[in-house]
């Protein structure tokens, strides 16, 4: 079988499929477990876990991050506070988005960091200041890095602005605390105490909430009963809100021994559907492609972080919306369609996005699906071997 293969149980309208592990969840689990001393537990179950785990065990002077986000700003904090000189790098892509946040902060700690974005050099030192000021509004990213790292030695971090995506914090702060390691968060403030002994046991990654999130869009717009094998309700990952979010658009979740059972009945019938994205970002890429298949007026906020992500995801979402005739708009903080059609035009895109190629699916647009490799090729391996090729249509 091949990794992380759907497997599709022979009934009609009914699947039973397999998700990955959170990468969310591994990401911590794999910085907790290098900064420990300790062996990264395996996995090649996408890109972005193995360029994760790869980065945080290079045992050359080179680290390598590939298109990775989250390996770049946990690399950077890991190697930032330990001795040695590293030099991170990875794709085109990866390159040119931005890392300022995380750069900034490691500077403040007194780390030596040339450049403003990949690649940069660092001559890391184990941090002697304890406190650190950043901006929360930047990155969650960022806080999370650092949260990591100063289980070095204890760390306080001071946050300004806007708490941006916190529920991700809140993902990191509850991991570091399955290890014994103390975490307090207030109004203005993050303190991470010093890493002990840990119990590796401890240290299991879930299932993933973000990609079992495409699969909450599908149910919503094509009907069919889908069970997720492995998906608990109960999880600190922020896309779990997918059962109160799409149980709102008539999806039904049950779990049982083995999964959760997906099904669809009757949608809620308000006017206007709206919601707040603030704490889950990423599942609005799903979100607003559902809403417009399923012909739903609606208004998504708090998603001021969408255009820092691979493919500035707020305005090129729109913007593949409009291609495919659902007149939407794009303020920069805010997305919303009123049923206004618009003339279809153009090829569709993925800028080789992976959230970007799921909102394609879920509208039925004809895409290259390659960038899944990145978080889900069990996706990809489903859809090309639906239609016999590396596009849907």
């Amino acid at each position: 079988m091949e990794r992380n293969a759907l497997r599709i149980v022979a009934w009609i309208q009914k699947m039973k499929v397999e998700i990955p592990t959170s990468k969310s969840c591994y990401a911590r689990i794999a910085m907790i477990c290098a900064i420990a001393g300790i062996d990264i537990p395996y996995s090649d179950e996408n890109d972005d876990i193995i360029a994760i785990k790869e980065a945080l065990q290079a045992d050359g002077k080179r680290v390598w991050v590939a298109s990775s986000g989250t390996a770049t700003r946990f690399a950077i904090a890991y190697y930032a506070s330990r001795e040695g000189e590293v030099t991170i790098d990875g794709s085109e892509q990866m390159r040119k988005r931005p890392i300022s946040s995380i750069l900034d902060a490691v500077r403040t700690m007194g780390t030596m960091v040339d450049e403003k974005c990949l690649p940069v050099r660092i001559i890391g030192h184990f941090w002697e200041n304890k406190t650190i000021e950043v901006d929360a509004s930047q990155s969650s990213q960022t806080i999370s890095a650092l949260m990591l790292a100063g289980m070095r030695q204890g760390l306080t971090i001071r946050t300004m602005g806007e708490r941006n995506s916190w529920s991700y914090v809140e993902l990191t702060a509850s991991i570091i605390r399955r290890c014994g390691v103390e975490v307090e968060i207030d109004d203005e403030t993050v303190k991470v105490g010093k890493m002990g002994k840990i119990d590796v046991g401890k240290l299991i990654a879930e299932k993933d909430w973000s990609s079992a999130v495409f699969w909450y869009g599908w149910c919503a717009t094509r009907r069919e009963e889908i069970e997720i094998e492995g998906l608990r309700r109960e999880s600190c990952q922020p896309d779990s809100a997918a059962t109160e979010i799409f149980g709102r658009l008539g999806v039904v979740s049950e779990e049982n021994g083995s999964g959760m059972r997906l099904s669809f009945a009757e949608a809620s019938k308000e006017d206007v559907f709206e919601v707040d994205c603030r704490r889950t970002p990423d599942l609005a890429m799903v979100l607003i492609p559902t809403l417009c298949r399923m012909g739903r007026k609606f208004r998504v906020t708090g998603l001021d972080t969408l255009d820092r992500k691979e493919s500035r995801r707020g305005k090129a979402l729109c913007r593949e919306l409009r291609k495919t005739g659902y007149a939407a708009e794009w303020n920069g903080t805010a997305m919303s369609w009123n049923k206004e059609s618009c003339e279809r035009y153009g090829n569709a895109e993925t800028y080789d996005d992976h959230r970007m190629v799921m909102a394609h699916l879920i509208l039925g647009n004809q895409v290259d699906l390659l960038p899944l490799e990145k978080s889900y090729p069990g996706l990809r391996d489903f859809f090309s071997k639906k239609f016999g090729q590396q596009r849907n249509c």
